[in-house]
């Protein structure tokens, strides 16, 4: 059956446990992969940002969003309770300080390592930090932090990380060669693509310009939508008709 996959259960997703899929269940409103597939983003967050440390320094407004590639310089450890441990680095240009509160996230990192970081810059008297980034990557492994990243609804125990991995295990499971069922004239007039590029453009965006990302990301969610209109539609069309009578 070609939509098997889609109809799989939460827990079939490559590493994704079932108590993990339980969470997913809560979130996604089923139990099944298309369930998951159908969640749409809340908001996504643009890590296109990308410049030296020391044009950044003058050029975001603190608290905006920079990823960017550094060499580890320092690790220091806090002397007393409840100060954070810091991961000193270099682009070259500037320093940055990497902030962290629990020991457990330095444990692979070490001076003269080559990072990949992408989170929040701040201003820390004359110093740049960055505290807890969303992504700190060897630099080999630089691709996997995305220039736009969609953020997923979440309940309590699941983490964004988790949604991610567990949507694009997903995405994995469309099959390529699904017939269209749209009027290929209705797809023409709207612009809009296919189901699974209409999937991958929500979940997984590529990076291109403002205008072009808009552009992309509403025709997707229309098309997305009239779908569920659709099968909504579909599924009325079919259901037995009951009379009630009233006495």
């Amino acid at each position: 059956m070609l939509c098997e996959p889609l109809l799989a259960p939460l827990s079939s997703l490559r590493g994704i446990s079932p108590k993990h899929a339980g969470l997913i269940r809560k979130v996604a409103g089923g139990s099944r992969v298309i369930d998951l597939l159908f969640t749409m983003p809340d908001h996504v967050i643009d890590r296109r940002a990308t410049m030296p440390l020391d044009q950044a320094r003058d050029a975001l407004a603190p608290g905006s969003i920079l990823t960017l590639d550094v060499e580890v310089v320092g690790i220091e450890r806090p002397h007393r309770p409840r100060q954070p441990f810091r991961v000193r680095a270099t682009d070259g240009t500037d320093e940055l300080d990497i902030v962290f509160f629990h020991a457990h996230f330095l444990r692979d990192v070490h001076v003269g390592d080559r990072l990949a970081v992408s989170g929040k810059l701040e201003h820390y008297g004359s110093r740049l930090s960055m505290p807890h980034p969303d992504f700190m990557l060897p630099i080999n492994r630089r691709n996997e932090i995305p220039a736009i990243e969609p953020v997923w609804p979440l309940t309590a125990g699941l983490f964004s990380s988790v949604m991610r991995r567990a949507m694009h295990a997903a995405l994995a499971c469309l099959p390529e060669d699904l017939p269209e069922w749209l009027d290929p004239a209705l797809l023409k007039a709207r612009k809009w693509p296919d189901f699974r590029a209409a999937l991958r453009m929500v979940h997984a965006p590529v990076a291109a310009s403002d205008a072009e990302y808009t552009a992309l990301s509403t025709r997707a969610r229309a098309r997305l939508a009239f779908d569920e209109l659709l099968a909504d539609q579909l599924c009325l069309g079919l259901a037995p008709v009951s009379y009630t009578h009233l006495t």
